[in-house]
């Protein structure tokens, strides 16, 4: 896997611990620890992905949304986490979204 997707693999533990964790909470919670995974260890500099960053001056945001996008395609077991199923119902979580249709599970394409 690429160093960019595993960095991406990070926020998405992170924010997974941090939404379990905090579950039953009616209460907002600080999502300050997503921001502070370091990038730097997990990022070749001559990745391409990095460059564009880079060159269009990406915000924390605009990278995870784009590298969401990309992970279908490049690395698309670290989406897994999001066929999770509820324990309490024994279904996918509702609230990471996805379709179930025969034997597909996950995001469908909207044309």
């Amino acid at each position: 896997m690429n160093k960019t997707f595993e960095y991406l693999h990070r926020v998405i533990q992170k924010a997974t611990a941090l939404h379990v964790a905090h579950f039953n909470e009616v209460e907002p919670y600080s999502l300050d620890e997503i921001y502070s995974i370091d990038p730097s260890e997990a990022r070749e500099p001559e990745d391409r992905l990095i460059q564009l960053f880079r060159t269009h001056n990406f915000n924390f945001q605009e990278q995870i949304v784009l590298l969401l996008a990309l992970a279908p395609h490049f690395a698309p077991q670290i989406l897994d986490i999001f066929l999770a199923q509820n324990p309490n119902f024994g279904r996918i979580c509702t609230e990471f979204g996805g379709v179930v249709e025969g034997k597909h599970r996950g995001s469908s394409r909207i044309l």
